[in-house]
């Protein structure tokens, strides 16, 4: 039954992740502040702890054991902006009666480590993502420890662009914590030397050259390579030597 319910869960958000927030009415949330460990890795500085911000939505949660626990990975942001614009959380948590979590990530908004100081080169080394996904599993582990109800409920955590890596590392790295995650729009495999650096605009650039009225605009940008006398080039352009140049950049759009 719990692995029918974690498959309707994931089902549902791929289906409604892309709702939008405008116009519905949020629920209403508590603020929290958790006790972290700066350096989750470093036992000689684990005393070292700062507040993080999160918030918690409890309006449709059925207080019954094994209720599911939706987990937002806080990406790069105010952990408000994100509250503001993922209204489609909240429509999943009233049809299945959860636990709604969004944890800040850190560095980001009002969850520095240290303070005003947390921009300087050297503080700046623990804003990592291990750092921060550390942080969502001590956050969760502490949240479920702590409320009898969710101790045993399944986790599915939710991001989208980094927040959905975020949340799909989290389900590969702390798989006993999450059990499930939606990595939406979640360039994953987008590195240096694994793929294309310009992938992303070569795919942009396909979608809109398909679309009936900007396809005249790549038409003429094509002819920016060919003999047309629409450009008269002092000397013929060659990949090869403008690598990356203008040819390059009008190709990839």
């Amino acid at each position: 039954a719990r692995m029918k319910q974690f498959i309707l869960v994931l089902a549902a958000l791929a289906t409604l992740f892309v709702v939008s927030s405008c116009g519905q009415q949020l629920p209403p949330y508590t603020l929290g502040w958790f006790d972290q460990y700066t350096d989750h890795f470093n036992f000689a500085t684990q005393p070292q702890k700062w507040q993080q911000r999160w918030l918690y939505v409890d309006q449709y949660w059925n207080k019954q054991q094994g209720a599911p626990i939706l987990f937002y990975s806080g990406n790069e942001g105010d952990i408000f902006m994100f509250y503001n614009n993922t209204g489609f959380i909240f429509e999943l948590a009233q049809q299945f009666g959860a636990y709604v979590i969004f944890a800040e990530h850190r560095y980001y908004g009002e969850s520095l480590p240290y303070g005003s100081n947390s921009f300087t080169p050297q503080n700046l080394a623990l804003c990592t993502v291990e750092q921060a996904l550390a942080d969502y599993a001590v956050l969760l582990t502490d949240v479920k420890k702590k409320n009898p109800l969710l101790a045993n409920s399944p986790v599915i955590t939710v991001g989208g662009s980094y927040g959905g890596m975020l949340s799909a590392w989290f389900r590969i790295k702390y798989p006993h914590i999450v059990e499930g995650a939606l990595a939406a729009s979640a360039p994953i495999l987008q590195f240096h030397g694994v793929r294309s650096d310009y992938i992303f605009y070569q795919i942009v650039t396909q979608d809109y050259a398909a679309y009936g009225k900007t396809k005249k605009s790549f038409d003429l940008r094509d002819s920016f390579f060919d003999d047309s006398p629409l450009f008269l080039q002092c000397q013929p352009i060659l990949f090869n030597s403008h690598p990356e140049g203008l040819p390059n950049y009008c190709l990839l759009g």
